[in-house]
């Protein structure tokens, strides 16, 4: 049976480790200056080579033909290392493993010496797993384990560990991959495998990866499944995309354009055409991410990009935000058009889609009058107005008949509870909010400045406005109309250091650390 290919290509010596060169260095030494720890941990995330340099450092330790620190390969212990059948490599799967039993069974074969080589070695993987009580028992052997035993604990939570495991051994953190480094990987196995490639979809394939080799590795066996491993069949995009359920660009940024002009009806129909066409939802907003964050990079660097730099913010938090969500979700993409929706209403670039039209209450009778003056329509236009001013009559009287005194003090003091109850509603009417100081209240007025014509523009918003007002109600007891100034001297007391542009680095810095575990 065929190997697969991360299997096939898994490093067999120093050497062909990808990335990891301080810690390559480290281990090298030990084993040149014969310095080696009796305890190793290895932590960082999956795929970036933990078990597959425990398993090289083993070959190391138990080479009989080692060269420059590193294995042969070829030596009979290498050999059956390599096979998995050295009977002094114990590799421990804690995730199964985890009880006390286990490493009470593991301490009493400790004390027994190595049967084919000179060190008899423990990879112990997802360490973290073992519960408290496997910790405690594992304790006294990590302390003080024989000379001839050697641990290597690999895990990708390393802050689950007790801290009294940790200071027992030797830390290496490994780190993700770049995307060179991947480059590098996946263009050696393809040329091994006899395979050309497109540049663009070697790409597409490390853009998902998320930084793993095992990852990417596994993906591109995907891709060369798909196509039947046919010599000289060149990989492209299309074979990429088909396998992982990519959607086309053109969709991706048709999506990003129709967000910013704020036509909602073709944003939603593109999401519509990519359901149709098989498109995996939670790999079209990976894209749309990657996308944006790739315009925002621009924007803040000072090259041209197309849209604003609010916008790409406030797009990256929303859909970042719809992606957490559609784990829940039934409809995953009714999560993602909600998002749209959100990032449209916030930038302003369609507020007459939230807005109430105020000529609809009569539209279809208005227009057959104005375009047929008879008699009888006449008559009937001077009914339809009397009916209008009798229903803004009697709202005025209702108006009147429930409004509450309104006391001055108390609208002043209980401002924060406004700003609390929209927290814990709407976050992004609480940052509105936050920014808002309140003048005087005058009469049904109520006399509020903010630092910028961003804000003013917001909360000028029909549709905020109308939200504010029940909030208010439901605060107050009453709903006030407020009276928006700019006045930017609030923005030079909250900023410490006025001459910073207030627009970029600190939003640029929460949505690039927001996009790390995608």
């Amino acid at each position: 049976m065929p190997q697969v290919l991360y299997r096939k290509y898994r490093s067999k010596d120093f050497s062909e480790i990808y990335g990891q060169d301080r810690i390559k260095k480290v281990l090298i030494q030990a084993l040149k200056d014969n310095r080696v720890a009796h305890a190793y941990l290895f932590t960082g995330p999956r795929g970036t080579g933990k078990t597959t340099t425990a398993r090289i450092l083993a070959k190391a330790l138990n080479c009989t033909n080692r060269k420059d620190s590193n294995p042969c390969n070829k030596c009979n212990n290498c050999v059956a290392i390599n096979d998995a059948s050295f009977m002094d490599l114990i590799e421990i799967d804690a995730a199964s493993n985890r009880g006390i039993d286990e490493i009470r069974e593991l301490k009493e074969k400790v004390g027994f010496l190595p049967v084919q080589g000179t060190y008899k070695v423990y990879i112990i993987d997802e360490v973290h797993m073992l519960t408290s009580e496997a910790f405690n028992a594992l304790l006294k052997t990590l302390e003080e384990p024989p000379s001839n035993i050697v641990f290597i604990l690999a895990t990708t939570e390393v802050h689950k560990l007790p801290q009294t495991i940790i200071s027992r051994t030797q830390r290496f953190d490994f780190k993700l991959a770049t995307k060179d480094q991947l480059r590098e990987k996946l263009t050696h196995i393809l040329k091994k495998e006899g395979v050309k490639f497109e540049e663009e979809a070697i790409d597409l394939i490390i853009s998902s990866s998320g930084g793993s080799f095992r990852d990417s590795e596994t993906i591109l066996e995907k891709v060369l499944s798909s196509t039947g491993y046919e010599k000289d069949k060149k990989v492209n995009v299309e074979d990429v995309t088909t396998v992982l359920g990519f959607a086309d660009m053109q969709l991706v940024n048709d999506l990003i354009e129709y967000t910013y002009k704020g036509d909602v009806n073709k944003a939603f129909e593109v999401i519509s055409i990519s359901l149709d066409e098989g498109v995996d939802t939670n790999q079209f907003i990976k894209q749309l991410l990657l996308q944006t964050r790739d315009e925002l990079t621009k924007s803040v660097s000072g090259d041209k990009s197309r849209y604003s730099t609010r916008f790409l913010f406030t797009f990256i938090k929303n859909v970042s935000e719809a992606f957490d969500k559609m784990r829940l979700s039934i409809l995953p993409s009714l999560t993602l058009e909600m998002a749209i929706l959100s990032i449209v209403e916030i930038s302003g670039n369609n507020t007459e889609f939230f807005e109430e039209d105020k000529s609809s209450r009569l539209p279809i009778v208005d227009k057959e009058i104005k375009d047929n003056k008879s008699p009888k329509n006449v008559k009937m236009v001077s009914e339809i107005k009397n009916v209008k001013k009798e229903v803004a009559k009697s709202e005025k009287i209702e108006l009147a008949e429930s409004s509450v005194s309104i006391n001055s003090d108390k609208i002043l003091s209980q401002w924060g509870k406004l700003v609390s109850k929209a927290k814990d509603n709407n976050p992004h009417l609480a940052a509105l909010l936050v920014n808002v100081v309140v003048k005087e209240v005058e009469g049904d007025n109520i006399h509020v400045e903010v630092p910028f014509g961003f804000h003013q523009k917001q909360l000028e918003n029909n549709r905020v406005r109308n939200v504010i007002s029940g909030m208010m109600m439901d605060v107050f007891g009453t709903s006030l109309n407020m009276e928006i100034v700019v006045n930017k001297s609030l923005a030079i007391k909250k900023e410490e250091k006025p001459e910073k542009d207030d627009s970029n680095v600190d939003m640029v810095e929460e949505v690039f650390s927001d996009l790390e575990d995608l």
